[in-house]
C-alpha cells in the first residue's frame, strides 16, 4: 500500500510539473523569424584543376609521360610568375586501362593520372596560361573556380545584414498584429556552404583544344556569399 501510494505521489508531482510548463510555454510570447542575406562580389582567386592522364602499353613509359607532362605544367606556371606554393597535387592514380572491344571490357595498356590545382592570384595569367596547358600531351582542363580573398570580411558583413534582415522583418510583423518587439531570446546561425562561382566555360581536354588561342575564354562575373540567422524574439505590450 505504500509503495502504490509513493508511486501515486511521484506521479502526480510529474504531471503538476509539466502542467505548469506547459502553461508557461503558452503564456510565453515569442515570434520566430529567418534573416538572410547575400553579397555579390568579383572574384580575385582563380583556381585551375588539370588532370594528367598518360596511357601506354607499358606502365613504366606511362609513368615516365606522366611525369614529364607534370613537371611541364610546372615550368610553365613558373614562367608567368606563379609560385610553387600555388601549384598543388592533390591525387595520383595508376593501374589497367579499359576500353570497349565488342561490347566487350578488354584492357589495353596502363594509365597513370595525376590531379593538380594552380591557384591564380592574378586572374590575367590565366590568359596566358591557359593556350600553352593546351599544347601539352595528355592535358585536361577541368572546370575553373572563383574565389575572393575577402571571405571573412564579407561574410562578417552578410551575417551583419542577415540579422538586421531578421529584426526588421520581426518588427514590421508584431506591428502589423499591435505588439511591439522585445530582446533576442536565441539566436542559430545557418551553417552556410561557400559558393565559389563554378565556370563550366572551360571544360575539354587537348583533342578538342582547337581555335582557343584568339580572344578570351573567360567570363568572370560575381561570386556570391551568403548568410541566413534563425531569431526569436519577445513580444512586450
Amino acid at each position: 500500500m505504500k509503495k502504490f501510494l509513493f508511486t501515486w505521489f511521484v506521479l502526480t508531482l510529474i504531471c503538476v510539473n509539466f502542467s505548469v510548463v506547459n502553461a508557461e510555454e503558452l503564456t510565453e510570447r515569442k515570434i520566430y523569424v529567418t534573416g538572410k542575406a547575400d553579397i555579390m562580389v568579383a572574384p580575385d582567386i582563380l583556381i585551375l584543376p588539370i588532370v594528367v592522364n598518360s596511357i601506354n602499353e607499358n606502365l613504366d613509359i606511362a609513368r615516365k609521360i606522366n611525369k614529364k607532362s607534370v613537371n611541364r605544367v610546372i615550368e610553365l606556371s613558373r614562367e608567368i610568375g606563379i609560385s610553387d606554393k600555388d601549384i598543388q597535387t592533390s591525387h595520383f592514380s595508376i593501374g589497367k586501362n579499359y576500353i570497349t572491344e565488342n561490347k566487350k571490357k578488354v584492357q589495353k595498356g596502363y594509365f597513370v593520372e595525376t590531379t593538380m590545382a594552380i591557384e591564380l592570384h592574378n586572374i590575367k595569367n590565366f590568359e596566358l596560361l591557359l593556350p600553352i596547358l593546351t599544347k601539352l600531351q595528355d592535358i585536361a582542363l577541368n572546370s575553373t573556380i572563383f574565389k575572393t580573398s575577402n571571405e571573412i570580411e564579407i561574410r562578417n558583413n552578410a551575417r551583419i545584414d542577415a540579422l538586421k534582415s531578421a529584426r526588421l522583418k520581426a518588427d514590421n510583423m508584431a506591428k502589423t498584429l499591435g505588439a511591439n518587439l522585445g530582446k533576442p531570446i536565441t539566436i542559430r546561425e545557418h551553417q552556410q556552404s561557400y559558393r565559389p562561382s563554378v565556370s563550366n566555360i572551360i571544360s575539354y581536354d587537348r583533342r578538342s583544344a582547337a581555335g582557343i588561342e584568339g580572344g578570351s575564354h573567360l567570363a568572370v562575373g560575381q561570386i556570391v556569399i551568403s548568410a541566413q540567422v534563425d531569431v526569436v524574439f519577445e513580444l512586450v505590450d
